[in-house]
């Protein structure tokens, strides 16, 4: 059991290599490894389980932690590699990664390229993982739920990281047009991509991290916008016009999960303190319950209007 598990991993790191990272053909979004591991993966369990020493129940029991679990973490692990620019990043540096929160900043993710095809490509490899592993669940009536509800739970980690690695390109072009006419051409651009380039579960949480990058790149320039003549106006307008522009006449996510969101949140109140007046955004700053983000976003009002705390 042992020796056919340390083989599917050895499959799984050889499938990898060989993986150009395209996808298998217009009508399949993924790559060759997904295949290449799976089938791996299956024809290992089905020779195990007719072995003549193994009763059925105790088989997928046996079989399911160490010939499923195992080498799909560590296919993930990879996939999540090929989506840095730093080749050498060690898989201890990409457990610390994980385990200290992955794409806030620091760590492992290095600097950035635009978003290319091999991380969309990584993204469809693991959503499509996750749904023949629920697939495999069901076949086998396994057993140990709990093994399998932990590879799941790893396995949308995995999504999430990709996703944030994809959110931290495109932060780098949204950062520098916020304000700029060319901002929602470029968005519709890269949505076109995303939504040609990803299976149809994953687009949803591609524009969660989108909206999500715009609201953090508008916060960071909130000082000069504010310090204009209708400044804060122009802000509300610009926040309306994304949750507009996401919800994309209702293809998009939904507009009343926009407005609930603390993003959104956050920059409408602030936008609303300084349209009611210098005195509301210093009373506001002064209050200990304001939150760090709102704080930053004060201090930068504070600054740009030259008033005193």
């Amino acid at each position: 059991m042992e020796q056919t598990a340390a083989t599917l991993e050895q499959w799984v790191h050889k499938a990898l290599r060989v993986d150009t990272f395209a996808p298998i053909d217009d009508n399949i979004a993924t790559s060759s490894s997904l295949v290449d591991v799976f089938q791996s993966i299956g024809g290992a369990l089905t020779v195990l389980t007719k072995h003549p020493f193994l009763s059925p129940r105790p088989k997928t029991a046996l079989l399911s932690p160490l010939l499923i679990s195992s080498p799909l973490r560590i296919y993930y692990d990879l996939l999540l590699l090929q989506c840095t620019d730093d080749y050498a990043i060690t898989l201890n540096q990409l457990e610390e990664w994980r385990s200290g929160g992955g794409g806030g900043g620091g760590g492992v993710q290095g600097p950035m390229r635009k978003i290319t095809q091999r991380s969309l490509v990584c993204l469809n490899n693991v959503e499509s993982s996750r749904q023949l592993i629920l697939n495999i669940e069901v076949q086998l009536d396994i057993d140990d739920e709990e093994v399998f509800r932990d590879l799941l739970a790893y396995a949308r980690e995995t999504m999430q990281k990709i996703i944030d690695v994809i959110a931290m390109n495109v932060d780098r072009s949204v950062s520098t047009t916020v304000l700029e006419p060319s901002l929602f051409p470029m968005l519709d651009s890269l949505l076109s991509t995303l939504l040609d380039s990803l299976i149809d579960s994953l687009f949803p949480l591609a524009l969660k991290a989108i909206f999500n990058c715009v609201c953090a790149a508008l916060a960071a320039v909130v000082g000069p916008l504010v310090a204009q003549k209708g400044g804060a106006e122009r802000g509300e307008e610009l926040l309306r016009k994304l949750v507009d522009f996401v919800h994309a006449d209702g293809v998009g996510l939904r507009k009343t999960y926009l407005q609930k969101s603390p993003h959104y949140l956050r920059l409408a109140q602030f936008f609303l303190l300084v349209e009611a007046g210098n005195d509301e955004i210093l009373a506001s700053a002064r209050d200990p319950r304001t939150t760090a983000p709102m704080m930053k976003m004060l201090k930068a009002a504070i600054k740009a209007k030259k008033l005193k705390l």
